[in-house]
């Protein structure tokens, strides 16, 4: 029973970590799909520059074309990516049983809490408060249980009887109730035991390898959740060190964008390097908004590995 409630415990923790991430990656993806609108619409409008300038000499051909392959591009982009959260969407439905045609809005917090977790804190609270240490430790015992009663098994079987009557005698029925009775004791040991139990031998060695394998399991669950808290805090770090480099970027890509834009306009360099500021410029902001969610999921994960994400099972 006890590694019922626990089972039930770590599906309900899985459940809630898939659905987190679904949801942060539909809202991903929201974000995406915005900014893919606004590069298209962007891209579209220099397209039509570009043709513009074509006709009056300010440009050639070339530019045109380079122009037309980034705005099918964009297209493209965008409808993969209209396709992808629709997907996401179904998935998140599906995790919350909900009809598969039901509309629905998501709403969720998209700011992250940038913290230094220490290490050595974090694991020292994933041994406490996993649920697997306990299953684990309890594995442990309930083998040891079992193989004492192995154990057990190799001795002989004895019983041991006792036996009393009370036994009366006379040709009268008030002689045999009333008088001449007489007490008979009787004591005794059986058994039915082979005394060469190799089945039984057999089964206190298994028992005793069960009973190895446990304690080696309580090392082996140990050793995975210190793996999964370090792997998830390096996440976190990498996806806040993430996030300040494409800050950065972000502003760099808009200030490249915009010195690019003046110099088409002007004639003094051509649309390529206009193209490639608009896609250094989206591709910063995209990473931005993966970085962000991936460290928001982050936290949860965190949270799920040191065994705090909800409250644990009380059983007796």
């Amino acid at each position: 029973m006890r590694s019922a409630y626990r089972n039930l415990y770590i599906a309900q923790v899985q459940l809630i970590l898939r659905t987190t991430q679904t949801l942060y990656e539909a809202i991903k993806l929201e974000h995406s799909l915005t900014l893919n609108q606004e590069s298209h619409q962007r891209i579209s409008q220099f397209y039509k520059a570009a043709k513009i300038k074509e006709k009056i000499g300010l440009s050639d051909a070339l530019d045109v074309y380079r122009a037309e392959i980034e705005l099918r591009i964009a297209e493209d982009t965008l409808k993969a990516t209209r396709e992808r959260l629709e997907e996401t969407k179904d998935t998140l439905r599906d995790l919350l049983a909900l009809p598969l045609d039901l509309s629905i809005q998501i709403d969720i917090p998209t700011h992250y809490t940038p913290h230094s977790v220490d290490l050595n804190k974090a694991i020292d609270i994933a041994l406490d408060k996993r649920i697997e240490m306990e299953q684990a430790e309890d594995d442990q015992r309930e083998n040891k249980r079992l193989s004492s009663l192995a154990k057990k098994n190799l001795y002989p079987e004895l019983n041991l009887v006792l036996n009393y009557s009370n036994v009366g005698r006379g040709r009268r029925f008030s002689d045999f109730c009333m008088r001449h009775r007489e007490n008979v004791w009787g004591i005794g040991v059986t058994t039915a035991t082979q005394f060469a139990p190799l089945v039984d031998q057999i089964a206190y060695e298994q028992s005793l390898i069960a009973v190895a394998s446990a304690t080696r399991g309580i090392d082996q669950t140990e050793a995975t959740i210190i793996l999964e808290v370090k792997k998830v805090v390096r996440q976190l770090e990498r996806a806040f060190e993430r996030i300040r480099l494409q800050q950065e970027q972000i502003k760099t890509a808009q200030g490249e964008l915009h010195l690019a834009k003046i110099k088409f306009d002007r004639g003094m360099a051509d649309n390529f390097n206009v193209i490639q500021a608009e896609k250094s410029l989206r591709m910063a902001q995209q990473n931005y908004w993966t970085a962000t969610i991936d460290h928001i999921v982050g936290e949860f994960q965190l949270l799920g590995a040191m065994g705090l994400l909800i409250d644990k099972p009380q059983m007796n």
